[in-house]
């Protein structure tokens, strides 16, 4: 038995990588008065969209607290797994909240915050 453990549900700030350009980006978002969070809203239970069609799961609910603390409206911003950080790059959104693993090569392109949930994955085959 071979088990991976991966960081998933990460939010991720794009080419973050200095205190003042953070508190430039978190002015922005004050002034704005909206925290647009891009998601992936395929990935139940994290994110997807109930039976009215609204954005739901733990995801977006973590959206929803960090919008509320900082004193802003939130805006999902939907998208599919592989767009999650072209969307952020291209300044469509201010953050990415998704199933979204740390790698060597994301780094090298978004900068992560602490991991809020861990999913562990467990492969079972034959012995080769």
């Amino acid at each position: 038995m071979t088990r991976w453990k991966s960081g998933a549900l990460a939010a991720a700030i794009v080419l973050a990588t200095s205190a003042p350009v953070l508190a430039s980006q978190l002015d922005d978002i004050k002034a704005a008065g909206v925290l647009r969070v891009a998601t992936s809203l395929s990935v139940a239970p994290y994110t997807y969209t109930d039976d009215t069609m609204q954005p739901t799961g733990s995801d977006v609910e973590a959206a929803r607290l960090l919008a509320a603390d900082l004193g802003v409206k939130l805006e999902v911003v939907g998208t599919t797994v592989s767009a999650r950080i072209p969307t952020l790059q291209s300044g469509k959104a201010d953050l990415v909240m998704s199933v979204l693993a740390k790698s060597p090569e994301r780094e090298k392109v978004i900068d992560f915050s602490r991991p809020y949930a861990v999913t562990e994955t467990v492969l079972i085959g034959p012995n080769a």
